[in-house]
Protein backbone atom coordinates (compact mmCIF):
# COMPACT_ATOMS: atom_id res chain seq x y z
CA UNK A 1 0.00 0.00 0.00
CA UNK A 2 0.76 3.38 -0.41
CA UNK A 3 2.53 5.08 2.58
CA UNK A 4 1.53 8.61 3.87
CA UNK A 5 4.03 11.50 3.57
CA UNK A 6 6.29 12.00 0.30
CA UNK A 7 6.01 8.89 -1.69
CA UNK A 8 6.90 7.57 -5.13
CA UNK A 9 4.38 5.22 -6.46
CA UNK A 10 5.34 2.88 -8.74
CA UNK A 11 8.43 4.56 -9.07
CA UNK A 12 6.53 6.76 -11.78
CA UNK A 13 4.36 8.73 -9.76
CA UNK A 14 5.30 10.98 -6.76
CA UNK A 15 2.93 12.76 -4.55
CA UNK A 16 3.68 14.96 -1.88
CA UNK A 17 2.02 14.86 1.80
CA UNK A 18 -0.61 16.97 0.83
CA UNK A 19 -1.40 14.50 -1.99
CA UNK A 20 -1.01 11.66 -0.48
CA UNK A 21 -3.68 12.66 2.40
CA UNK A 22 -6.07 13.15 -0.63
CA UNK A 23 -5.17 9.84 -1.90
CA UNK A 24 -6.07 8.07 1.52
CA UNK A 25 -9.08 9.78 1.94
CA UNK A 26 -10.41 8.60 -1.45
CA UNK A 27 -9.42 4.99 -0.28
CA UNK A 28 -11.28 5.16 2.62
CA UNK A 29 -14.53 6.23 0.93
CA UNK A 30 -14.02 3.24 -1.61
CA UNK A 31 -13.60 0.95 1.21
CA UNK A 32 -16.41 2.53 3.66
CA UNK A 33 -19.04 3.04 1.03
CA UNK A 34 -18.15 -0.70 -0.57
CA UNK A 35 -19.16 0.54 -4.08
CA UNK A 36 -19.83 -2.83 -5.68
CA UNK A 37 -18.66 -3.28 -8.96
CA UNK A 38 -16.59 -0.42 -9.32
CA UNK A 39 -13.15 -0.61 -11.27
CA UNK A 40 -11.15 0.67 -8.08
CA UNK A 41 -9.19 -1.83 -6.07
CA UNK A 42 -7.52 -0.58 -3.43
CA UNK A 43 -5.18 -2.76 -2.95
CA UNK A 44 -4.72 -3.35 -6.59
CA UNK A 45 -1.10 -2.13 -7.61
CA UNK A 46 -2.47 -1.01 -11.08
CA UNK A 47 -5.21 0.97 -9.97
CA UNK A 48 -3.04 2.29 -7.43
CA UNK A 49 -1.21 3.87 -9.58
CA UNK A 50 -4.41 4.80 -11.42
CA UNK A 51 -5.32 6.45 -9.03
CA UNK A 52 -2.00 8.77 -8.02
CA UNK A 53 -1.36 9.67 -11.42
CA UNK A 54 -4.92 10.83 -11.33
CA UNK A 55 -4.17 13.04 -8.17
CA UNK A 56 -0.80 13.91 -9.24
CA UNK A 57 -2.67 15.57 -12.42
CA UNK A 58 -5.68 17.37 -10.74
CA UNK A 59 -4.58 18.50 -7.49
CA UNK A 60 -2.29 20.98 -6.80
CA UNK A 61 0.66 19.70 -4.26
CA UNK A 62 0.88 23.59 -3.42
CA UNK A 63 -2.54 23.51 -1.89
CA UNK A 64 -1.30 22.79 1.81
CA UNK A 65 -4.65 23.63 3.15
CA UNK A 66 -5.55 20.58 5.49
CA UNK A 67 -8.66 21.52 5.75
CA UNK A 68 -9.16 21.32 2.24
CA UNK A 69 -8.45 17.76 2.02
CA UNK A 70 -11.66 16.23 2.68
CA UNK A 71 -13.48 18.22 -0.08
CA UNK A 72 -10.45 17.53 -2.51
CA UNK A 73 -10.96 13.99 -1.91
CA UNK A 74 -14.80 14.00 -3.21
CA UNK A 75 -13.97 15.58 -6.25
CA UNK A 76 -11.34 13.42 -7.05
CA UNK A 77 -14.09 10.27 -5.81
CA UNK A 78 -16.96 11.91 -7.65
CA UNK A 79 -14.59 12.60 -11.25
CA UNK A 80 -13.53 9.06 -10.94
CA UNK A 81 -16.83 7.02 -10.90
CA UNK A 82 -19.12 8.93 -12.87
CA UNK A 83 -17.40 12.57 -14.38
CA UNK A 84 -19.91 13.49 -16.46
CA UNK A 85 -22.54 13.91 -13.69
CA UNK A 86 -20.10 15.85 -11.70
CA UNK A 87 -19.74 19.92 -11.81
CA UNK A 88 -16.35 20.19 -11.61
CA UNK A 89 -16.82 24.05 -12.11
CA UNK A 90 -19.48 24.86 -9.28
CA UNK A 91 -17.82 27.89 -7.19
CA UNK A 92 -15.88 25.61 -3.93
CA UNK A 93 -14.30 28.88 -2.17
CA UNK A 94 -16.48 29.17 1.04
CA UNK A 95 -18.59 26.09 0.29
CA UNK A 96 -19.50 24.27 3.69
CA UNK A 97 -22.24 21.86 2.61
CA UNK A 98 -23.64 19.96 -0.07
CA UNK A 99 -26.05 17.10 -1.41
CA UNK A 100 -25.11 16.34 -4.96
CA UNK A 101 -27.96 13.63 -5.93
CA UNK A 102 -27.10 14.26 -9.74
CA UNK A 103 -24.14 12.05 -8.97
CA UNK A 104 -24.95 8.30 -8.44
CA UNK A 105 -21.99 7.99 -6.32
CA UNK A 106 -22.69 11.18 -4.46
CA UNK A 107 -24.58 9.08 -1.58
CA UNK A 108 -25.07 5.85 -0.81
CA UNK A 109 -28.24 3.80 0.36
CA UNK A 110 -27.60 2.16 3.38
CA UNK A 111 -29.35 0.79 6.68
CA UNK A 112 -32.22 2.77 5.36
CA UNK A 113 -30.34 6.40 5.15
CA UNK A 114 -28.81 8.58 2.42
CA UNK A 115 -25.74 9.80 2.77
CA UNK A 116 -24.58 13.01 1.01
CA UNK A 117 -20.94 12.46 0.99
CA UNK A 118 -20.31 16.44 0.50
CA UNK A 119 -16.35 15.08 2.50
CA UNK A 120 -17.14 16.65 5.58
CA UNK A 121 -16.45 14.51 8.48
CA UNK A 122 -20.03 14.29 9.40
CA UNK A 123 -21.76 13.59 6.61
CA UNK A 124 -25.28 14.20 6.42
CA UNK A 125 -27.42 11.16 6.92
CA UNK A 126 -31.26 11.01 6.12
CA UNK A 127 -33.76 8.16 7.29
CA UNK A 128 -34.71 6.77 4.02
CA UNK A 129 -38.38 6.82 4.55
CA UNK A 130 -38.91 10.25 4.55
CA UNK A 131 -37.67 10.79 0.73
CA UNK A 132 -37.42 8.33 -2.16
CA UNK A 133 -34.31 7.82 -4.53
CA UNK A 134 -35.31 8.58 -8.16
CA UNK A 135 -33.77 8.34 -11.68
CA UNK A 136 -31.59 5.02 -9.74
CA UNK A 137 -31.69 1.32 -10.76
CA UNK A 138 -30.97 -1.19 -7.82
CA UNK A 139 -27.14 -1.48 -8.52
CA UNK A 140 -26.93 2.45 -8.18
CA UNK A 141 -26.55 3.22 -11.90
CA UNK A 142 -28.58 5.81 -13.47
CA UNK A 143 -31.60 5.44 -15.46
CA UNK A 144 -30.66 7.31 -18.47
CA UNK A 145 -34.63 8.50 -18.92
CA UNK A 146 -34.80 10.13 -15.60
CA UNK A 147 -32.77 13.10 -13.43
CA UNK A 148 -31.28 11.49 -10.72
CA UNK A 149 -32.66 13.01 -7.55
CA UNK A 150 -35.03 13.03 -4.17
CA UNK A 151 -38.88 12.85 -4.36
CA UNK A 152 -40.57 14.85 -1.26
CA UNK A 153 -44.47 13.37 -1.71
CA UNK A 154 -45.47 15.59 1.55
CA UNK A 155 -46.73 14.08 4.53
CA UNK A 156 -43.52 13.96 6.61
CA UNK A 157 -41.30 13.84 3.56
CA UNK A 158 -38.39 15.61 4.89
CA UNK A 159 -34.54 16.17 5.44
CA UNK A 160 -33.25 16.48 8.90
CA UNK A 161 -29.64 18.17 8.66
CA UNK A 162 -29.48 19.05 12.34
CA UNK A 163 -26.02 16.94 12.51
CA UNK A 164 -23.66 19.39 10.71
CA UNK A 165 -25.40 22.69 11.92
CA UNK A 166 -22.71 23.04 15.06
CA UNK A 167 -20.17 23.19 12.33
CA UNK A 168 -21.83 24.88 9.65
CA UNK A 169 -21.95 27.96 12.15
CA UNK A 170 -19.29 27.27 14.91
CA UNK A 171 -17.41 25.00 13.22
CA UNK A 172 -14.27 24.19 15.50
CA UNK A 173 -10.42 25.28 14.67
CA UNK A 174 -11.83 26.44 11.33
CA UNK A 175 -12.68 30.50 10.09
CA UNK A 176 -16.19 31.26 10.03
CA UNK A 177 -18.07 34.30 9.19
CA UNK A 178 -20.79 32.69 11.28
CA UNK A 179 -22.88 33.18 8.32
CA UNK A 180 -24.08 37.24 8.88
CA UNK A 181 -23.73 36.56 4.94
CA UNK A 182 -24.75 33.09 3.08
CA UNK A 183 -26.08 31.47 0.16
CA UNK A 184 -28.61 28.62 -0.51
CA UNK A 185 -28.36 27.00 -3.73
CA UNK A 186 -30.67 23.90 -4.98
CA UNK A 187 -31.92 22.33 -8.33
CA UNK A 188 -35.62 21.55 -7.23
CA UNK A 189 -38.70 20.51 -9.57
CA UNK A 190 -41.76 21.39 -7.84
CA UNK A 191 -45.58 20.37 -8.54
CA UNK A 192 -47.98 22.47 -8.30
CA UNK A 193 -49.90 21.74 -4.84
CA UNK A 194 -53.74 22.17 -4.31
CA UNK A 195 -55.87 23.08 -1.45
CA UNK A 196 -55.85 26.60 0.18
CA UNK A 197 -52.64 29.71 0.22
CA UNK A 198 -51.19 28.16 2.92
CA UNK A 199 -51.29 24.83 2.46
CA UNK A 200 -50.07 24.97 -1.24
CA UNK A 201 -46.78 26.26 0.13
CA UNK A 202 -43.42 24.98 -0.97
CA UNK A 203 -40.34 25.24 1.57
CA UNK A 204 -37.15 25.29 0.65
CA UNK A 205 -35.72 25.41 3.80
CA UNK A 206 -35.73 26.05 7.19
CA UNK A 207 -32.76 26.96 9.87
CA UNK A 208 -34.82 26.50 13.81
CA UNK A 209 -33.22 27.27 16.87
CA UNK A 210 -34.86 24.36 19.05
CA UNK A 211 -37.31 25.29 21.80
CA UNK A 212 -38.06 29.14 20.02
CA UNK A 213 -40.02 30.35 17.52
CA UNK A 214 -36.86 31.58 15.71
CA UNK A 215 -35.00 30.45 12.85
CA UNK A 216 -35.41 31.53 8.99
CA UNK A 217 -37.09 30.07 6.29
CA UNK A 218 -37.70 30.43 2.34
CA UNK A 219 -41.41 29.22 1.00
CA UNK A 220 -42.27 29.44 -2.60
CA UNK A 221 -46.32 30.44 -2.86
CA UNK A 222 -49.18 29.18 -5.82
CA UNK A 223 -48.17 32.26 -7.32
CA UNK A 224 -45.08 31.55 -8.02
CA UNK A 225 -43.79 33.97 -5.79
CA UNK A 226 -40.53 33.35 -3.44
CA UNK A 227 -40.94 34.52 0.17
CA UNK A 228 -38.61 34.77 3.04
CA UNK A 229 -39.35 34.98 6.78
CA UNK A 230 -36.90 35.60 9.43
CA UNK A 231 -37.86 35.72 13.30
CA UNK A 232 -34.90 37.00 15.14
CA UNK A 233 -34.66 38.42 18.45
CA UNK A 234 -33.39 41.10 20.22
CA UNK A 235 -33.34 43.60 23.47
CA UNK A 236 -34.88 47.26 23.52
CA UNK A 237 -31.75 50.01 25.49
CA UNK A 238 -34.17 49.15 28.86
CA UNK A 239 -33.75 45.89 28.58
CA UNK A 240 -36.74 44.81 27.11
CA UNK A 241 -36.96 41.36 25.28
CA UNK A 242 -38.83 41.62 21.80
CA UNK A 243 -39.31 39.26 18.83
CA UNK A 244 -38.81 40.59 15.45
CA UNK A 245 -40.47 39.39 12.19
CA UNK A 246 -38.70 40.46 9.06
CA UNK A 247 -40.14 39.56 5.57
CA UNK A 248 -39.03 39.92 2.01
CA UNK A 249 -40.87 39.12 -1.24
CA UNK A 250 -40.32 38.30 -4.99
CA UNK A 251 -43.09 39.09 -7.32
CA UNK A 252 -45.27 36.04 -8.15
CA UNK A 253 -44.26 34.08 -10.90
CA UNK A 254 -40.70 34.13 -10.28
CA UNK A 255 -40.05 29.97 -9.81
CA UNK A 256 -42.11 27.95 -12.35
CA UNK A 257 -43.67 24.18 -11.22
CA UNK A 258 -43.33 21.07 -12.85
CA UNK A 259 -39.87 21.95 -14.98
CA UNK A 260 -36.14 21.94 -13.28
CA UNK A 261 -35.02 25.02 -12.22
CA UNK A 262 -32.10 26.34 -10.43
CA UNK A 263 -33.19 28.79 -7.70
CA UNK A 264 -30.40 30.43 -5.58
CA UNK A 265 -30.87 32.92 -2.67
CA UNK A 266 -28.39 35.16 -1.44
CA UNK A 267 -28.48 36.60 1.76
CA UNK A 268 -26.61 39.99 1.91
CA UNK A 269 -26.15 42.37 4.56
CA UNK A 270 -28.37 45.00 2.02
CA UNK A 271 -31.04 42.25 1.61
CA UNK A 272 -31.46 39.18 -0.09
CA UNK A 273 -31.25 38.69 -3.77
CA UNK A 274 -33.12 35.32 -5.57
CA UNK A 275 -31.94 34.01 -8.80
CA UNK A 276 -34.09 31.83 -10.74
CA UNK A 277 -31.82 30.13 -14.16
CA UNK A 278 -28.87 33.12 -12.92
CA UNK A 279 -32.20 35.70 -13.61
CA UNK A 280 -32.07 37.74 -10.25
CA UNK A 281 -34.63 39.25 -8.20
CA UNK A 282 -34.21 41.97 -5.19
CA UNK A 283 -36.53 40.87 -2.84
CA UNK A 284 -38.56 43.89 -1.08
CA UNK A 285 -40.30 44.35 1.92
CA UNK A 286 -43.91 44.17 2.49
CA UNK A 287 -44.65 47.86 2.03
CA UNK A 288 -43.11 47.66 -1.44
CA UNK A 289 -44.72 43.73 -2.17
CA UNK A 290 -47.95 45.57 -1.98
CA UNK A 291 -47.55 46.85 -5.66
CA UNK A 292 -47.32 42.91 -6.75
CA UNK A 293 -50.74 42.69 -5.02
CA UNK A 294 -48.95 40.06 -2.84
CA UNK A 295 -50.68 39.33 0.59
CA UNK A 296 -47.95 40.78 3.41
CA UNK A 297 -48.34 40.05 7.26
CA UNK A 298 -46.82 42.60 9.98
CA UNK A 299 -43.50 42.45 9.95
CA UNK A 300 -39.78 44.79 10.90
CA UNK A 301 -38.61 44.91 7.88
CA UNK A 302 -36.60 43.24 5.13
CA UNK A 303 -34.41 40.17 5.49
CA UNK A 304 -31.36 41.37 5.63
CA UNK A 305 -27.75 38.84 6.16
CA UNK A 306 -28.18 35.07 7.21
CA UNK A 307 -28.00 35.06 11.04
CA UNK A 308 -27.66 38.88 11.48
CA UNK A 309 -30.24 39.78 14.46
CA UNK A 310 -30.13 36.73 16.22
CA UNK A 311 -29.27 37.26 20.10
CA UNK A 312 -29.72 35.53 23.33
CA UNK A 313 -32.96 35.07 25.01
CA UNK A 314 -33.13 35.03 28.96
CA UNK A 315 -35.25 32.44 30.24
CA UNK A 316 -35.71 31.49 34.15
CA UNK A 317 -33.05 28.26 32.70
CA UNK A 318 -30.61 30.73 31.89
CA UNK A 319 -29.36 32.08 28.38
CA UNK A 320 -30.51 30.85 25.12
CA UNK A 321 -28.30 31.05 22.04
CA UNK A 322 -30.96 31.66 18.99
CA UNK A 323 -28.12 31.03 16.54
CA UNK A 324 -29.94 28.16 14.69
CA UNK A 325 -29.01 24.90 15.90
CA UNK A 326 -31.33 22.74 13.44
CA UNK A 327 -31.48 22.61 9.82
CA UNK A 328 -34.24 21.17 7.67
CA UNK A 329 -35.16 20.78 3.80
CA UNK A 330 -38.17 20.51 2.50
CA UNK A 331 -40.42 21.48 5.80
CA UNK A 332 -41.27 24.02 7.59
CA UNK A 333 -41.25 23.14 11.25
CA UNK A 334 -43.40 25.40 13.94
CA UNK A 335 -42.35 26.38 17.57
CA UNK A 336 -44.16 22.98 18.65
CA UNK A 337 -42.48 20.72 17.01
CA UNK A 338 -45.18 20.19 13.91
CA UNK A 339 -44.29 20.16 10.13
CA UNK A 340 -47.20 21.79 9.07
CA UNK A 341 -45.69 22.93 5.47
CA UNK A 342 -43.79 20.21 3.72
CA UNK A 343 -42.09 20.56 -0.26
CA UNK A 344 -43.63 18.37 -3.50
CA UNK A 345 -41.75 17.64 -5.93
CA UNK A 346 -37.81 16.43 -6.64
CA UNK A 347 -34.34 17.61 -5.14
CA UNK A 348 -31.21 17.02 -7.25
CA UNK A 349 -28.55 19.38 -5.05
CA UNK A 350 -28.17 21.74 -2.68
CA UNK A 351 -25.49 23.88 -1.18
CA UNK A 352 -24.67 25.81 1.66
CA UNK A 353 -22.27 29.12 1.50
CA UNK A 354 -20.82 31.19 3.79
CA UNK A 355 -20.77 34.03 1.55
CA UNK A 356 -23.11 35.31 -0.48
CA UNK A 357 -22.30 34.50 -4.11
CA UNK A 358 -22.22 37.53 -6.79
CA UNK A 359 -24.30 37.12 -10.19
CA UNK A 360 -21.02 36.01 -12.09
CA UNK A 361 -20.56 32.99 -10.12
CA UNK A 362 -24.72 32.21 -9.63
CA UNK A 363 -24.54 31.98 -13.77
CA UNK A 364 -20.95 30.00 -13.20
CA UNK A 365 -22.66 27.17 -11.51
CA UNK A 366 -25.66 27.45 -13.54
CA UNK A 367 -23.83 26.80 -16.75
CA UNK A 368 -21.84 23.59 -15.10
CA UNK A 369 -24.83 22.35 -13.84
CA UNK A 370 -27.22 22.83 -16.16
CA UNK A 371 -26.90 19.95 -18.93
CA UNK A 372 -28.68 17.50 -16.89
CA UNK A 373 -31.96 19.39 -16.02
CA UNK A 374 -32.61 21.75 -19.22
CA UNK A 375 -30.28 19.46 -21.63
CA UNK A 376 -28.22 22.23 -23.40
Amino acid sequence: MINIGDVNVGNEVILNFYQSQVYNEVLKKLENFGIAGYDIDHESYVIQKTLAKHISESVSPDEGNVGEIPRMAQVVFQTLTNPDLYDSDVVSEDLVQWIEIGNPYSFFAQKNQITDLSGNANDIRFPMFRVKPNGFRKNGTVIRKQIPSLRFTGKGSRLNATTVIDDVFQPEGARSNGLFEGTIETWVKLDKKKGKRGDAVHPLFHFHTTGTPFGLTALVYPDGGIQLHKFAYDQKEDGEEIKEAFRSYSEPGVVQFGIWQHIVVSFTKDGAICYVNTKGYKLVDGDTASQFDIPTKQHDGPVRGFTDGYGSLKSEEGEVSLVPDAFWIGAQRYPNNKFKKQMVGNLSSFRVYEKALDSEEVEQNFDSSKGQYTGE
